[in-house]
Parts: C-alpha cells; sequence; structure tokens
C-alpha cells in the first residue's frame, strides 16, 4: 500500500466516525427513566425492547391501560398524531390549504362529531377506562423524546395533547378506512363521483387501504408443533409502523400477549388465558338510492382554519344515518330522492366495550357487541378445536385436521386450498407463512395452456415466453418470468371477458380464441414495458412495491417545501415484487387488484395458546437510522419470537402522589 493510499484510508476512517458522531447527536433523547402519570393506583413499568416490542408489568386493568397508552405515545407518537389530526379534519392548520379539501371530506364524515356523542352515552367505567388510556398517551406525547422526534421537528410542530373521546376518533377512522371503497354507479350523478374520488384521496393520503385482503387460519397441533393461530393484517402502503406488539404482564401471573392498533386500546390478535383469537378489521358502508328520511334531519356546522389562508364554513348533512350526496350549493332540505351514504359510524355507537372485553384487558360479565366493525375472526382455545367468531364472508377448511381459514377475500379460499395442499400440520409456520406457491394459478394454467401451444412456432419472443410458462411451478417468487406472464395473460383475459378468470366456471364463447388473443396482448404489453428480452420479465420488477411516508409523499399538498425530504430521507421504499393474494404470503396481484392502490405494508404473526407465545414478521424501516437504506436487505424481514424486550429502554410510571 502507498502512503498516499495510507493518508486516504486515514482520512476515510476519521470522516466516517465525524459522521457517525454527528448522526449520533442528531438522534433524540433517550426516553425518561421514570414518569409522573396521574390516576395511577400504583406503579407501572414499561419496558421497550430493540426488537420492537413493548412489556408492560401493571397490577390493575386501569393501571395496565395507561401503560399501553404510554408505549403507544412513545413508539407511535407520531402516527396517532397524524390519525388524529386527519380524523378530526384538522390537517390544514398545520400543512395549509392544500390539505383543505381532506379536512373538508373529514369533517363531512362527522368522525369527530359521532365520536364525541359516542363517548357520552358510554358508562361511566368506560369513560375511566379511556381517562387512563389517555393518560399515559399525554404523558409519553410530553416528553421530550417524543417532542424532539425528527417529524415534529422538521415540521415546527408538537403533539397536542388528547381528550378521552379522542381515542374513539382514532376507532372511526380505522372503521371507515376498512369500509370497501363506494364505487359509483354507471350513471351516478357528480356528487356521488367526487365523493368517491375524494374519498379515494383521503385514504392514499393515510396510504391505509386494501384490508379487505386480511386472513386469518389455525393450524392443528401435531407431534412436533403446537396448534398455531396466524393472522395477517394488510395495513395499505405506509412505510411508517402501524401496529404495535406488547406483553401485558397483571399480577398473580397473568399474562396476554398480541398486537395492538396505536391510538386506542384494540388488540385484533393474542392469546390469554388458553385462548388465542384473531379478529379481521372491516366495516360496512353501503350506497342506496331513495327517499330520504326527513323525520331524521339534521345538520351542523365545522370550521376549517387553514394555515396562512381564510376560514371556512363546513356544513354537514345526515339523513337519519345516512350521509346524503348531492352538490354543495343544493340547499333543498327534503328533496324527494338522493344518492347517500349509510354506515354504523354516522351514530352514537362504539365498539370499544366490545374490544376492552375481547381482548382481555377489562374482564366483563357478558361479552358486549359489536355494532361499528363487522363481527369476523378466529378463536382457538388450547384444548378444543378452532371457533369462527362473527360472520366471517370466507370460512374454508384447510386440511382433514380441523384446519380453518377464514378471510373477508375470496383469495382467502385460495389460501386454504394452499394449506390443504401444503400439509397445514405437517409443516412449520416460518415455511407456510411463506410460501408463494398458488394452488389458483396452478389449476388454471393446468386448464389453459393447451390454447397456446400454436405460441411454440411464432416469432419471438413468444417461444421463449411459452417456454418460461409451461415450466413455471406456480410460484410468485422473485425471480419468477413465469409468474409475470400468467398475471398479464390473465389480465388480459379478464379485461376480454369482463370477469376474473376460473378454473370451475363454464368458458365464455370462443374461450381458446380470446384466450391467445389475451396472451398476444400479455407479450405485447411486457415487451413494451420491460424489453423483448424475456429474461428481463421477473416478477420482482413487474410487481414492485412501493411503501410511502405520509405527508412527505404528498408533499405538493404542504405549504412548506419539503421536496428535498421527500425525495431523500422520506423518500418511498422500493422493494422487490414477490407474493400473491392466492398464496399464503399474501402479495399483489395485476389480475384483481386492490381496490384503492396496491397494499402491500402487512403485519404477520402467530400465536399459541399453549404458551402464550408471539412470533411477528413485519418490516421495520427507521429513516434516521444510520446509512438506513444502505443497510436495508431486499429480502423478506425474519420472524421474531417476542420475548422480554432485551437490549432496549425502561420507564416506570408512577403516580403523582409518588415522592
Amino acid at each position: 500500500m502507498t502512503r498516499l493510499s495510507r493518508v486516504g484510508l486515514v482520512l476515510a476512517t476519521v470522516l466516517l466516525f465525524a459522521v457517525a458522531i454527528w448522526w449520533g447527536m442528531l438522534r433524540p433523547t433517550p426516553p425518561p427513566d421514570r414518569s409522573r402519570v396521574g390516576g395511577l393506583s400504583d406503579s407501572v413499568t414499561v419496558a421497550m425492547g430493540a426488537d420492537g416490542g413493548t412489556s408492560i408489568q401493571a397490577h390493575t386493568p386501569r393501571d395496565a391501560l395507561t401503560g399501553l397508552g404510554y408505549a403507544h405515545g412513545l413508539q407511535r407518537g407520531w402516527t396517532v398524531t397524524l390519525w388524529r389530526r386527519t380524523a378530526l379534519g384538522r390537517l390544514s392548520e398545520w400543512f395549509g390549504s392544500g390539505t383543505q379539501a381532506l379536512d373538508r371530506h373529514a369533517l363531512r364524515l362527522g368522525l369527530g362529531h359521532h365520536a364525541r356523542a359516542a363517548y357520552r352515552r358510554l358508562p361511566d367505567s368506560t369513560q375511566r377506562h379511556l381517562q387512563a388510556y389517555v393518560e399515559g398517551l399525554n404523558a409519553a406525547l410530553r416528553s421530550e423524546y417524543v417532542q424532539e422526534q425528527p417529524p415534529f421537528v422538521l415540521l415546527n410542530q408538537s403533539p397536542t395533547p388528547w381528550e378521552p373521546w379522542h381515542p374513539l376518533v382514532v376507532e372511526r377512522l380505522l372503521a371507515w378506512v376498512s369500509t370497501e371503497p363506494i364505487a359509483p354507479p354507471a350513471h351516478a350523478p357528480d356528487a356521488v363521483v367526487e365523493f368517491h374520488r375524494l374519498d379515494r384521496h383521503w385514504r392514499r393520503w393515510l396510504h391505509l387501504h386494501g384490508w379487505d385482503r386480511s386472513v386469518i387460519w389455525a393450524t392443528p397441533a401435531t407431534s412436533d408443533t403446537p396448534a398455531t393461530l396466524f393472522q395477517r393484517h394488510v395495513l395499505g402502503a405506509s412505510a411508517t409502523p402501524t401496529l404495535q406488539e406488547v406483553h401485558l404482564r397483571r399480577g398473580r401471573g397473568r399474562s396476554l400477549r398480541g398486537v395492538t392498533v396505536p391510538g386506542l386500546p384494540l388488540l385484533p390478535t393474542g392469546t390469554a388465558n388458553g385462548r388465542a383469537w384473531g379478529f379481521l378489521l372491516g366495516s360496512t358502508a353501503t350506497l342506496r338510492y331513495g327517499p330520504p328520511d326527513s323525520t331524521a334531519y339534521r345538520d351542523w356546522h365545522n370550521r376549517i382554519s387553514p394555515r396562512g389562508g381564510a376560514e371556512e364554513l363546513v356544513s354537514v348533512h345526515r339523513y337519519g344515518t345516512a350521509l346524503p350526496l348531492r352538490p354543495p350549493a343544493d340547499t333543498v332540505p327534503t328533496p324527494d330522492s338522493l344518492w347517500a351514504v349509510e354506515w354504523p359510524g354516522f351514530s352514537s355507537q362504539t365498539d370499544l366495550p366490545a374490544w376492552l372485553h375481547a381482548g382481555g384487558l377489562v374482564p366483563s360479565t357478558r361479552a358486549p357487541s359489536f355494532r361499528l366493525f363487522d363481527l369476523a375472526g378466529l378463536r382457538l382455545p388450547s384444548d378444543a378445536p378452532p371457533q369462527v367468531i362473527g360472520t366471517p364472508p370466507v370460512v374454508a377448511p384447510a386440511g382433514p385436521d380441523s384446519g380453518l381459514v377464514v378471510g373477508r377475500s375470496h383469495w382467502s379460499r385460495h389460501q386454504a386450498r394452499s394449506l390443504t395442499a401444503q400439509g397445514a400440520g405437517a409443516a412449520d409456520m416460518q415455511a407456510l407463512s411463506t410460501s408463494d406457491s398458488s394452488t389458483w394459478a396452478g389449476a388454471l394454467l393446468a386448464r389453459f395452456e393447451d390454447d397456446l401451444q400454436p405460441f411454440a412456432e411464432a416469432a419471438p419472443p413468444a417461444p421463449q415466453a411459452l417456454a418460461y410458462l409451461q415450466n413455471w411451478d406456480h410460484r410468485y417468487d422473485r425471480a419468477s418470468i413465469g409468474a409475470s406472464l400468467f398475471e398479464h395473460w390473465m389480465q388480459a383475459y379478464r379485461d376480454e371477458i369482463g370477469q376474473l378468470p376460473s378454473s370451475a366456471s363454464d368458458p365464455p364463447y370462443f374461450a381458446s380464441h380470446r384466450r391467445r388473443q389475451a396472451f398476444r396482448q400479455a407479450l405485447d404489453t411486457l415487451s413494451a414495458r420491460y424489453g423483448a428480452d424475456v429474461r428481463r420479465w421477473r416478477w420482482e420488477r413487474v410487481a414492485r412495491q412501493r411503501r410511502y411516508f405520509p405527508v412527505w409523499s404528498a408533499d405538493s399538498l404542504v405549504a412548506a417545501n419539503r421536496s428535498s425530504l421527500a425525495e431523500t430521507r422520506y423518500a418511498p421504499l422500493e422493494r422487490p415484487g414477490r407474493g400473491h393474494p392466492s398464496a399464503l404470503a399474501g402479495g399483489r396481484s395485476l389480475v384483481d387488484p386492490a381496490s384503492t392502490a396496491p397494499s402491500p405494508t402487512a403485519w404477520s404473526g402467530w400465536v399459541s395458546p399453549h404458551d402464550t407465545s408471539l412470533t411477528a414478521r413485519r418490516l421495520r424501516f427507521d429513516p434516521e437510522g444510520f446509512f438506513a437504506r444502505a443497510l436495508l436487505t431486499s429480502d423478506r424481514p425474519p420472524a421474531r419470537r417476542l420475548t422480554a424486550p432485551e437490549g432496549g429502554t425502561s420507564t416506570v410510571l408512577v403516580p403523582v402522589s409518588s415522592p
């Protein structure tokens, strides 16, 4: 090595250390060792592990809720702040007139109005539980650790205190985004079309959509593995963490593990007291046309105060529990007939008591009813077969040994067939949860591929493409070229016949001819997009996954110029495409895309009622991390069994009266 090379190496090393020190100095202060919180009956310990899991040690249900609120505020402070502000229609106070239309839509939905009314109707005991949760949340939001987190600093804003009814606003926001977007029918008036357009825009602002692709399955016990409950929550396209895993320990050895939704005490997946459960988060909204209920007409008014702009008065109308869709200039209170949206959230009801009971957070003598969310899920006792909860749209057996799958999408049935084909109890959950094999694609290809024989003698690239398709193993893995060909072929065929292709239905008129035409169209499309070299048509390129950072992904709506951050630190995360909704690993479909936008963000995990274990697989990316993008691999995130937090931090919450 020359002297010049040695000098260069030393300078590079010094520069690297200087950058590391500079980066470390930018990190916020650590969480406090001790924090005083009102309403506690005893001290509560909140420990946060390096793997993202949280452990809460409390003695009473109310103290446990305070600890949960503190954990949510500390680890998801930016997320819950953005969710609440979006639901209350107060985005433009921070971001200016560009988000005024989003505020107008939230106020028209009445999420805050109905949440406040729902809170007033709760019994005193449930109101106190919400107050306990909010006490912990506010204590975390007041900490320097949260106040100095980069999103707040970069936007020059601070999180404001929560009121006890605010978790019900978040509940309504999540219930609404879990509905299927209301597509306007043919010849619908402009007001209906505009509502649909703005609603899609509102959902994509938060990147919360595609929840109907979530699924739950239970696998029976074998000689090697215990009975296990698996759940995949499809959450949209947000790059910021959405759910939070917790281990809640109370007195006398009681233990609960599960995944929670920040902003409210909701555990859609968990295990405690010898049982495991999973709930599909979904709600139902419908569009109808007919005479309004003029006897139940009511309206109210809200103000939007955009940053740097003029105030706007928003009038909100209701006919009973229906939201009328009519032009803003239409002031006639009782038209003969109208288009209207009906949804349980347009009334003063909440599912909070049901969630507190279902998650084991607050014991009750009877199970409260679900009214806002559709009751659908799966329960797995430690000593009995799985039990269906409510009325899931899809309930399908998986194998001969009491395996079961529930879901909202028709793709859940194909996942059940994949479980059956692979032997639901024979393979371990690690292998099942990453399987990209599709029985749906295998069945269709076996039926349709003979129609493509003429392409064996056609001009390139048809023969090469046909060879890849004929040798495809029906797996949607990253390197698969057959997957790209098959999806584009079925997409073109669906456009031709007007329905999703099926191996069970009778073929349409001239089916073989249409399938050949569709294959030719698929070849043309792939060649135009990716070049004539078939080797470049890999599934990882064709179905690339993109995750966004809310606010920075909509930089054009924000008054202050954040484009440099939106293109660097908070640029979208690009991930190679893999998987399919018909496969056990889930994924993206070109044939049947999600209604709002591609939804690659998902939380996958499994629990066992036998040992109260929780294993989670989720993409965790800290945009503030040192060389975060350079160190992010394109592999699937590893599955982590969340045990006692290690290598993290711990905060003791003490009553205000403590010395």
